[in-house]
């Protein structure tokens, strides 16, 4: 199945315009005023970033989302079942009412996540077993409840992800087995679209970077002969360069993805989507992560090589906003885009959190789509990568992005000089990895030079 670069066309969800500063709130639900709906389209790619509610925060995170430039987030709204649902059908709701609300007062939308808790019962319930055919009804019913209350919430994204593991590690749990999983995935999702046909269904939303290839091939081969349904597949990936594969058939990774699209379409799911449901990379160089300036570089250059492999990537969510501590799981650094709680209170952009701002908002890099790639080989130092895009609404609108990429094994990047046609224009708008702008002029002949480093550096013309 061949997959156009061009823009996919845009999934429309149904929403409703709340008066969420007034006495009433309006989503459309029995005993509330009806309000005038509307069409919400998502983007073409979802830029988004997971991040943890409570302990004073989220009046800062939401603040700190909206000048990162973005519109989305994964988190800050408590979905945990047994937060929501404290007994068989008794249903609590004012917590999350008021997260969704000011999620939407924010200018945020949520994307849902709703997770199983590791305990092997129903929250209320511990001897019914996952195995037990009620636990399955159960999920359905609490899925269908989170979307028919929600659906029509200005913060409301259409997007869901659902879970239905206790470790990423295959064979770990028994409860982790696909007869235990996929059941609970399906009853999700015919939970959600009962509620409503409209949003989109991510699932599964497992690592590829913490078991074997081939331990990833069974276990999906034996979930997908299952019939698992999703609209999404989603995925988590660590840790591995941006532009580094490390085996032909590995799955981790940003380049690993191409792995993964191939396993899909082999197995009937060409017309399936992907979604980065938690990817990053950790910083610290002391405690086993990248030095901050790698760091920056890396998570810049994911969303933009993720962007290019023509696999239908819907969108990354970056893992995580800021942790806790800067030991993370006490055996690594901390992933955040902003410095840890025992860094700094409140915590302080990272030059990654930069370098994401950059892209977002400065070079507007979410409007473009890709057109072509230049030059760069995955898993070699030189040459350079350059790629150019194309803005979504103004082709005439061109933007080149040049940096040099990770080698194997563990090869840093290369500095190398490298010349961009930029005709027919006379000048272009040069932007490093922070947002610093130069205008240059092209030789006669239309070229400009700029020097590839890990940074990217962005090369933009007909603004």
């Amino acid at each position: 199945m061949k997959r156009e670069s061009a823009a996919i066309v845009p999934i429309v969800v149904m929403a409703v315009i709340s008066a969420i500063g007034g006495e009433s709130r309006v989503w459309g639900e029995e005993g509330r005023p009806a309000s005038t709906a509307v069409a919400r389209a998502l983007p073409e790619f979802v830029c988004t970033v997971r991040a943890y509610g409570g302990a004073g925060y989220d009046d800062f995170q939401r603040r700190s989302m909206k000048e990162l430039g973005l519109d989305y987030v994964q988190g800050l709204v408590d979905f945990t079942w047994g937060n929501i649902e404290r007994g068989d059908n008794v249903w609590k709701w004012i917590a999350t009412d008021e997260q969704m609300d000011q999620l939407a007062r924010a200018g945020l939308k949520v994307i849902a996540f709703l997770i199983l808790p590791k305990s092997p019962g129903l929250p209320w319930d511990e001897t019914i077993l996952r195995t037990d055919p009620k636990f399955p009804a159960q999920y359905e019913e609490f899925a269908r409840q989170v979307v028919n209350r929600y659906h029509k919430h200005p913060a409301w994204s259409g997007l869901i992800a659902v879970w239905g593991g206790s470790s990423d590690v295959f064979g770990e749990h028994p409860f982790h087995a696909p007869e235990v999983q996929v059941p609970l995935l399906n009853a999700a999702y015919e939970g959600v679209k009962r509620a409503d046909p409209a949003t989109v269904v991510i699932s599964f939303n497992l690592s590829t970077s913490i078991s074997t290839p081939q331990q990833w091939e069974d276990w999906f081969g034996q979930a997908f002969a299952l019939g698992a349904k999703f609209d999404w597949f989603g995925l988590h990936t660590y840790h591995e360069p941006v532009t580094t594969l490390d085996s032909p058939g590995a799955y981790a990774g940003v380049v690993g993805l191409l792995n993964v699209r191939k396993f899909l379409d082999a197995h009937g799911y060409a017309d399936k989507p992907l979604w980065l449901n938690e990817a990053g990379f950790n910083c610290g160089e002391d405690l086993g992560g990248l030095p901050e300036q790698m760091h920056a570089e890396q998570v810049a250059t994911t969303y933009i090589v993720a962007r290019t492999l023509n696999v239908n990537l819907k969108g990354w969510v970056y893992f995580e906003y800021f942790s806790k501590t800067h030991v993370f799981e006490e055996s690594s650094a901390d992933p955040g885009l902003l410095s840890s709680l025992d860094q700094h209170n409140p915590p302080q952009p990272r030059l990654a959190w930069r370098a994401l701002q950059t892209l977002s908002k400065t070079v507007k890099f979410f409007d473009y789509d890709f057109d072509a790639k230049i030059s760069g080989e995955y898993n070699q130092a030189v040459p350079p990568f350059v790629y150019r895009f194309r803005d979504r609404d103004k082709p005439s609108q061109i933007l080149w992005v040049a940096f040099s990429g990770w080698g194997r094994p563990k090869q840093k990047p290369v500095n190398q000089d490298v010349i961009i046609n930029v005709a027919p224009a006379s000048q272009a708008t040069v932007i490093d990895m922070l947002g610093k702008r130069q205008m240059v002029q092209a030789d006669p002949a239309g070229n400009v030079t700029v020097t590839a480093t890990g940074s990217p550096v962005y090369v933009a013309t007909g603004e």
